[in-house]
């Protein structure tokens, strides 16, 4: 899951919105509902943390996908290979 391809691009985005300190007041990025989709928003306006709000719900969906995968998979672990 953590090389999924939308995962790393959720990541990349929201690492990139987060990050933005500089330069122009106008942000191109994709959807983060659909990642072939662009937004253009103004930084610092409802839209924009809106825009960041909802890359942080689909990076904490992502992270419990990951976690209850994690936990079957050592579950299973310990059913095969008992200690």
């Amino acid at each position: 899951m953590k090389r999924d391809p939308t995962y790393r691009a959720i990541l990349d985005n929201l690492r990139l919105l987060e990050d933005l300190r500089s330069g122009s007041n106008i942000v191109t990025i994709s959807s983060p509902d659909d990642l072939k989709d662009e937004i253009v928003t103004r930084r610092h306006s409802q839209e924009f943390k809106d825009v960041i709000s909802r890359y942080r719900e689909r990076r904490a969906e992502f992270e419990e996908k990951m976690e209850k995968l994690s936990d079957r998979r050592a579950r299973l672990v310990n059913r095969l290979f008992p200690s």
